[in-house]
């Protein structure tokens, strides 16, 4: 638990702002213990959303120097989220690449770890073909290219019927139900690498990311900025689920190993549901 309370009562961050990816990036010693332990390179796709700088930073500094500085390659199409300067900075060799052109991902070098980010997010219900060609055929595509790899895919928790807020969340073991064309678009791209690890052996596992947060964005900072300006707080989703977003990064890595053949879910997640209102 970070300690933020300053002298004077006030909140302040744990580290200096300039220094904010340097502190969310830092890996624990089980995090690198499993990199330590995992075949190199480590290619991370889609590395230009919000965790994928955060992700590539931890696997480069939890790997062995001596691995050299192409360890980790991040690709991305660098012109949304991250700009690839941000990478070049922090020592770590990036690619530029569409994943949705087989071309281009047949082009990619062969790897045997593989983290894939990419995707479109919430706010995409309405653009039906997007979310088709960029949830299910290109986790396709890439799932194909990449069957000889041992894979970490991030998902979503949004997989998951509706459950009580009192009763403990779902599990892993939960069937899935999902509800809207975003959400049945994410169990299409948890499919697309199901697939392989059945017809191939591949070994996967399926991160069900709850909200992650971080200094700057996410939802409590979507919260606490409606209420400094003193705007009304949707609550029409009355609770939810939050994890720091250095731990999200940490066991995805982890998770790793508990790739299997079929796929593997993984939940991460924060211990439990907390009240919008409340919040």
């Amino acid at each position: 638990m970070l300690n933020v309370e300053t002298t004077s009562g006030s909140r302040a961050l744990p580290c200096p702002p300039g220094a904010v990816d340097e502190f969310l990036s830092q890996p624990s010693p089980e995090a690198a213990a499993v990199l330590a332990r995992a075949a190199g390179p480590v290619l991370v796709l889609g590395a230009g959303g919000k965790m994928g700088l955060h992700l590539s930073l931890m696997i480069r500094r939890a790997l062995d120097p001596s691995r050299g500085r192409d360890a980790v390659l991040a690709v991305s199409r660098f012109h949304t989220l991250r700009d690839r300067a941000e990478f070049a900075r922090h020592d770590i060799a990036t690619h530029a690449c569409d994943l949705s052109d087989p071309a281009a991902v047949a082009a990619l070098p062969d790897v045997p770890t593989v983290f894939y980010l990419a995707g479109v997010k919430f706010g995409t219900a309405a653009a039906p073909d997007l979310l088709r060609r960029l949830n299910i055929e290109m986790p396709a595509l890439v799932a194909r290219r990449f069957h000889r790899a041992r894979i970490v895919a991030f998902s979503t928790a949004c997989v998951y019927p509706w459950v009580r807020p009192d009763s403990g969340g779902a599990a892993e073991a939960t069937p899935p139900a999902p509800f809207g064309d975003y959400a049945v678009s994410c169990l299409g791209r948890e499919e697309a690498f199901a697939a392989v690890a059945r017809e191939h052996a591949t070994p996967v596992a399926l991160i069900r990311l709850s909200y992650a947060v971080e200094f700057r964005y996410g939802v409590l900072v979507d919260i606490a900025g409606k209420v400094l300006r003193g705007e009304p707080v949707d609550v029409t989703t009355g609770y939810v689920n939050l994890i720091w977003q250095r731990d999200a990064v940490d066991l995805s890595i982890r998770a790793l190993e508990l790739a299997g053949a079929p796929a593997v879910p993984v939940n991460v997640s924060g211990p439990r549901a907390l009240s919008v209102r409340q919040l």
